[in-house]
């Protein structure tokens, strides 16, 4: 005689369903929480009275709207789009950079200002002239922590999570690779003078405004910077 079946209860079932549906609302909700919170910098874009449109914090789609919403409400043309950021999402920054490709202006890093991550994208793809000044700082660093997710409170253990991830479905060629091609072939030569490629590490290379500008009009050499490689 075949046993029994044991009927779960529904009340079993239902919670069972609801707690995780409530797991997976609150990890999204963190995700959205942290990609805005890059090192305590929220997203924001603002025109100055010079025509200068200025973009801060983490690059989401928080920030593409409000540069949207910028540039639209803009009484006169933007001259120049000034950048600040510790990163954020790919898809945000490709976003933003057709944005800005249809402005058409100089894109700067002003003086102690930082580019970094998928910042430098918008460097890589702006459309004309950019600018970096000698104070400002550029990193360059695998893909593994891209969202930007911060390293305190619920955005650290996030960000572990996705710097994991990221080590196990890293592509093969950086993707920071090809916008450092573009901006200057003496970056990549840099890159392979390391003994490890920074563009396969989280914590990458940083380099200051001046360093990246002598790379680009040659009077830095690539193997005068091998000190700032990654140590492992």
């Amino acid at each position: 005689m075949a046993g029994a079946v044991r009927r779960v209860p529904i009340w079993i079932t239902v919670g069972g369903v609801a707690l995780f549906l409530s797991g997976v609302a609150l990890f999204i909700g963190t995700i959205d929480r942290c990609a805005g919170v890059v090192l305590g910098a929220p997203p924001t874009a603002k025109i100055d009275a010079d025509g200068t449109l200025r973009l801060a914090g983490s690059i989401n789609a928080t920030l593409v709207a409000a540069a949207r919403k910028a540039i639209g409400q803009a009484g006169s043309p933007v001259r120049k789009v000034d950048l600040d950021s510790y990163g954020g999402f790919d898809a945000s920054m490709y976003q933003l950079a057709d944005l800005l490709r249809s402005l058409d202006t100089v894109i700067e890093v002003g003086p102690g200002e930082t580019c970094q991550s998928a910042c430098v994208g918008l460097l890589a793809l702006a459309p004309g002239t950019i600018s970096v000044a000698p104070t400002a700082t550029l990193m360059f660093h695998s893909a593994a922590r891209r969202v930007g997710l911060g390293t305190g409170g619920p955005c650290g253990w996030l960000n572990e999570v996705t710097v994991w991830i990221g080590r196990w479905f890293q592509p093969s060629t950086p993707e920071m690779q090809p916008w450092a091609e573009r901006l200057s072939d003496a970056l990549p030569k840099l890159f392979d003078a390391c003994r490890r490629n920074p563009l396969t590490t989280p914590g990458g290379v940083v380099l200051t405004g001046a360093e990246f500008n002598g790379l680009r009009d040659g009077t830095v050499h690539p193997e005068d910077l091998t000190g700032r490689c990654p140590s492992t």
